[in-house]
């Protein structure tokens, strides 16, 4: 039901905007309307709460689904009526007077128009409000069961991996490398936690070490507790004390403390291991540590858990374990010994069978799940066929186990996560997905929630790393500082968005969305496009625009500075942007518009005027596509470059110069700006065909805080270049696109250079360090070793070496 909280934001939202844009619309009902925020607001919060026990209760489920329909249909209202006062073209003061002294009917009947919408809206509200006490009385009623139905469901839940303890495929490795670091090290108490995905096997591996020989004879006491999402202190301390004692009366009289303590003295003299399985929460664990003992005698805590967040919590010095996926080959041998017990696999079948595995994506429990369905039927090839077509599809439909296993991870996520999770089912199977297409529609939904003055987009990413580290969505690519570039979720996950999606009809509102314009908030356009035209600018949600077309430039008729959402403007061409009307650049009407925007990229060097950039002071990535010339040649003691420097939060700058019909060399970029006028905060740098002189990296050499430099096709000219010493302090990757060049002298070491990427157009392509090249592109770890002249044939004699080693 996370949807509806997104619904009524935007209703909020909407409400706000009215008296600051549409004064006219609701004169004379400004009381109103605050009476009704309000009121919202209320609800809002009452809604939060119904969420909660949503998950649960099929008369929660049904509350807030009346709940967002009122929010819709309201939101609806008002946008359909701001929308046709925004679509009116703009008035004079004058012009508006005259409209009320020659066409009063007009005016009112849009105004009686609003007020009745508004009565509407109104008695929607106190219906659901009328509702709101018969539902507490309910809601109290639910704690008591609930609380009922926590202490009740432990035992049946106390084993809920389906994965069983004989299958222990491809976990050889991970055993021997988790009891070694249990046996060994130091004589201090070590929580080692294993971490991973849900139904990848964490408890089947604990079970495995826990009952390992080596395991036995080391540690004199061994527990085994398990936690869960609904988990009660008393009972964990309880069931340990049940394995090493034998309980008393006396104990089941003590308080969670008492009994803590009672833990910890029997814990005390000898060295113990305790398997801590399941565990969610930091405070779970905060809750439990007091009763573990750290008596300098080797013991152990295996914790087994689906969050990073909650291992690195219990231990932030050694790392987790992170239990893998298995390999399509051990896949498909827990597949064949579950479906045949032993016997081997008809040669008919055999194939398919491969297939079933492989689609299983490594998840063992899936693996299981399928296997499990295949052995109890008739193996035909015809049955197996269908199977094989749509695997995670019988998955989550023929084993509900399977799917409420992987739901519990669902069921803990936070409100403001869980309809981010279920965004991934709009996008297809085994497909990566791009970071910045994803956070761009998060926002665009409305999926990111404000907090102080952060940029919303950064927030989005701290959502993504938060569904990474609760093993629900996977990293498919990872950039060189860490960051994620692409990810993509399993199969089996992938179903479960789309279950709790059409649980709450949350596609279904999407679509809905992109039918009514003036909802749409990202807008990708593809064609033949010259023109972006003007009427785009009625788009008063509009947030993200990507426009790819076949022609070398595009005009922005579009006016952006009218788009009050507007936060990024993605163009395969050269963009020419329009400055604001002339009569409003000087006001400071709109400053949220300015503070909004964060990409232009890729612009005009025209479009590099005072009264653009001064506009957009946020802007955080900006690529520039034209005759670069432009851009540094001085007028006035002054260059258009000088507005680019004055971007104080810019990070990422390309500069592609594109001279076409003439080639570039012929209008290339002569030198650069000085070092001290480029952004001060630039980290990426890209340029192409710029075909400058080697000497002039020496003022990139300076920039204080570049990471990233991208040196595509013909970005520099000439054979030889010689870095100066002490340049390049924070360089990360130093890419090299089609250059002329035969050496580099090298007189110094830049420490902190991970990675070289270079252009071959005659080697295969390799990998090196696993950091997956580009074809006809190779990267090359650094020795760091002082040399006098690097030839680049000495490194391509490199690259055939170490092709040579893996032949």
């Amino acid at each position: 039901m996370a949807a509806a909280e997104v619904s009524i934001r935007f209703l909020l939202q909407n409400l706000e905007d009215l008296p600051i844009y549409n004064p006219d619309l609701i004169s004379g009902e400004t009381d109103k309307v605050e009476v009704l925020y309000q009121e919202l607001r209320l609800l809002q919060a009452f809604l939060s709460d119904s969420i909660e026990r949503s998950s649960e209760f099929e008369t929660a489920k049904e509350f807030v689904r009346k709940i967002r329909d009122v929010v819709c249909k309201t939101e609806d209202v008002v946008d359909t009526l701001v929308a046709e006062s925004f679509a009116q073209p703009p008035r004079s003061q004058l012009w508006k007077a005259f409209c009320i002294f020659v066409n009063p009917a007009k005016l009112f009947k849009e105004r009686k128009l609003f007020k009745a919408e508004l009565g509407s809206i109104s008695e929607r509200i106190k219906s659901i409000t009328t509702m709101r006490q018969s539902y507490t009385n309910f809601s109290i009623e639910v704690d008591k069961v609930r609380e009922s139905w926590k202490s009740t469901t432990s035992s049946r839940r106390r084993n809920p991996n389906i994965v069983e303890e004989e299958s222990v495929i491809g976990m050889f490795d991970d055993v021997k490398m988790l009891v070694h670091r249990l046996t060994g090290g130091s004589q201090h108490l070590e929580v080692i936690s294993v971490v991973g995905m849900g139904g990848v096997g964490k408890t089947t591996l604990a079970r495995k070490i826990y009952t390992d020989p080596s395991i036995e004879y080391h540690f004199y006491i061994r527990a085994w507790t398990y936690v869960s999402q609904e988990y009660n202190r008393r009972r964990v301390f309880l069931n340990i004390l049940s394995s090493l004692t034998q309980l008393t009366d006396q104990m089941s009289k003590m308080s969670d403390e008492k009994l803590g303590e009672e833990l910890c003295l029997h814990l005390q003299s000898r060295k113990y291991l305790v398997v801590v399985d399941d565990v969610w929460t930091r405070t779970a664990w905060d809750d439990l540590k007091m009763a573990f003992p750290n008596t300098d005698n080797g013991s152990r805590i295996l914790l087994t858990s689906r969050n990073r967040d909650v291992a690195l919590h219990a231990n932030h010095i050694s790392p987790p374990h992170y239990l893998r996926f298995l390999t399509d080959d051990e896949s498909w041998e827990l597949f064949r010994r579950k479906v045949f017990r032993g016997a081997d696999c008809p040669s008919e079948l055999e194939e398919l069978g491969k297939q079933i595995a492989k689609k299983c994506s490594g998840l063992p429990l899936a693996v299981l799940v399928v296997a499990g369905l295949l052995s109890k039927k008739d193996k035909t090839y015809g049955w197996w066929k269908r199977v094989a077509d749509s695997v995670s599809s019988y998955v989550a439909r023929d084993s509900r186990e399977c799917m409420d296993i992987l739901a519990l991870s669902y069921n803990h996520l936070p409100h403001h996560l869980k309809v981010c999770f279920m965004y991934f089912g709009l996008f297809p199977g085994d497909f990566d997905i791009p970071v910045w297409k994803l956070l761009r529609l998060w926002v665009a939904e409305g999926f990111i929630q404000q907090i102080g003055q952060g940029c919303l987009e950064d927030i989005a990413e701290e959502y993504l790393e938060d569904l990474v580290d609760r093993n629900l969505i996977l990293v498919a690519k990872r950039r060189t500082n860490g960051r994620i570039k692409a990810c993509r979720t399993h199969d089996l996950m992938r179903e479960l968005c789309l279950i709790e999606a059409a649980e709450e009809e949350f596609l279904q509102e999407i679509t809905c969305e992109i039918i009514q314009l003036f909802h749409l908030r990202y807008a990708s356009l593809f064609g033949k496009f010259e023109v972006v035209p003007a009427s785009i600018s009625n788009l008063r949600n509009l947030q993200t625009l990507i426009v790819k077309t076949t022609f070398g430039s595009i005009d922005i008729q579009a006016n952006i500075w009218k788009m009050l959402q507007f936060r990024h403007l993605y163009t395969s061409a050269s963009s020419l942007l329009h400055g604001p009307p002339s009569k409003t650049r000087m006001d400071s009407e709109n400053p949220l518009l300015r503070r909004n925007i964060q990409t232009f990229s890729m612009i005009s060097p025209d479009s590099c005027k005072e009264s653009i950039l001064d506009r957009t002071p946020n802007l955080k990535k900006l690529g520039i596509r034209g005759k670069l010339i432009t851009l540094v040649e001085e007028k006035r003691g002054s260059s258009m470059f000088d507005n680019i420097a004055n971007l104080d939060h810019l990070e990422a700058l390309k500069l592609l110069n594109d001279t076409f019909p003439l080639p570039c060399f012929e209008i290339k970029l002569p030198f650069l700006p000085r070092w001290d006028n480029f952004p001060p905060n630039l980290k990426k740098l890209t340029l192409s065909e710029t075909f400058l002189d080697w000497e002039h990296m020496s003022t990139l050499g300076k920039l204080p805080h570049l990471e990233v430099l991208k040196l595509k096709d013909n970005a520099f000219l000439g054979q030889l270049w010689e870095p100066l010493n002490e340049g390049f302090r924070l360089l990360k990757v130093l890419q090299l696109g089609k250059t002329d060049l035969v050496h580099w002298k090298a007189s110094g070491d830049v420490y902190t250079l991970q990675m070289i990427e270079l252009y071959c157009p005659t080697a295969p392509s390799v990998q090196v360090q696993k950091r997956t090249s580009t074809a006809n592109h190779h990267m090359l770890p650094l020795d760091h070793h002082t040399a006098d002249k690097v030839p680049l044939h000495y490194i391509f004699r490199k690259i055939l070496q170490q092709l040579r080693r893996r032949i």
